[in-house]
């Protein structure tokens, strides 16, 4: 029996954890896994109070501590590396849309970008051991649309402000692991990309599974921009424990520090045959409603986004251990538990899931 979870909360237990965007949709899932794991954990994020929409952070209580700040302030970010001085941070705080990053090109290249740069130069200049984990996307890959998986060797590339943006991180995040002086201090830096993420909790604007439960909620038809796109859609915590499992390894086994050997990039993608098209996602939560959602195709311009993609994520498998743990049925059916929840019952339900993945992911 693998104790992968096992490990990882011997591993966490009272580590000191930063979590950049942490009021988001996966930064509010990855704050409840280190809670579960006995880590010490901290958020960054910008005041989810004044964002507007939904956040389900608000319901949540996986934070020790929470700074309301811009990621693009260099001194914000600085006094709460000062201040909490984190052994291991996750950097998720990002304008993560692409149909936002097309509407507002310079504000996506600035935070993503420039709060990227605030954050490893923190890491850059602290005084003390402390590994990073840049989280960028699966969009980060010169993608023509030929059907091809990308490797983390695949050359980098982005037709669209966001994935542009988050392919310079890439590339910025390499140069500081590998040429820039961290001071003579243990420091490790990794990127990890993700496919796309899905499970409760996340309304973002212009994403399909928000957008299907808006439509529920209202009753109206959902409008789709290419119904027959197939994308990689895995379950929050696959990714979530990606992340978790490659700072383990990063880190050590048993506390050691790990070689530079684990840095570098990373891809966590899901199974083949997980990698189904948009209209089979939505025929997937439309069979786990009681009240089904109409579909309206709304084209989109030419070129403005790919058919395929897919991420090979070998690596992760025979590396790191890594492994789908939920098949796409059932990471529909968790995620309609959660959406479809009273709001007092998010965090337990939350807790809930990750107790039965870990189960899983033990087994």
């Amino acid at each position: 029996m693998a104790l992968i979870y096992s490990n990882l909360a011997k591993y966490f237990n009272q580590k000191r954890v930063l979590v950049t965007g942490h009021t988001g949709f996966k930064g509010t899932w990855l704050c409840c896994a280190l809670k579960a794991l006995g880590a010490n954990v901290c958020g960054l994020s910008l005041d989810p109070y004044s964002e507007g929409g939904r956040s389900f952070f608000l319901n949540s209580d996986f934070c020790g501590q929470s700074y309301y700040c811009d990621i693009t302030a260099p001194e914000s970010v600085k006094a709460v590396f000062q201040e909490f001085r984190p052994d291991i941070v996750f950097h998720l705080a990002a304008q993560p849309l692409v149909i936002k990053g097309l509407k507002e090109p310079r504000g996506t290249f600035d935070v993503n970008i420039g709060g990227s740069l605030n954050v490893l130069d923190q890491v850059r200049m602290a005084d003390y051991p402390v590994d990073l984990c840049v989280v960028t996307s699966d969009k980060v890959y010169q993608n023509t649309d030929t059907q091809s998986f990308f490797s983390e060797t695949s050359s980098l590339g982005g037709d669209d402000p966001y994935s542009a943006s988050k392919a310079c991180v890439e590339i910025i995040s390499r140069s500081y692991s590998t040429s820039i002086s961290l001071d003579g201090h243990e420091k490790r830096i990794v990127t990890a990309r993700a496919g796309n993420v899905f499970g409760g909790g996340d309304w973002a604007i212009d994403r399909l599974i928000p957008d299907f439960f808006r439509s529920l909620l209202k009753k109206e038809a959902m409008k789709i921009r290419m119904p027959e796109a197939t994308r990689p859609w895995q379950f929050v915590l696959d990714a979530v424990f990606g992340y978790l499992m490659l700072m383990h390894k990063v880190g050590g086994m048993s506390g050691s520090r790990a070689g530079n050997s684990w840095c570098g990039a990373w891809n966590f993608g899901p199974d083949a045959d997980q990698i189904i098209s948009v209209k089979s996602m939505v025929d997937l939560f439309n069979s786990e409603v009681s009240n089904t959602v109409d579909i309206l195709v709304e084209p989109v311009g030419k070129g403005s986004e790919k058919r395929f993609l897919g991420v090979d994520s070998t690596k992760a498998r025979e590396l790191l251990g890594w492994k789908q743990v939920f098949d796409i049925q059932k990471s529909v059916k968790f995620s309609v538990q959660l959406y479809m929840a009273d709001a007092l019952a998010v965090s337990e339900i939350m807790r809930s899931q990750i107790g039965e993945f870990a189960q899983e992911l033990d087994s």
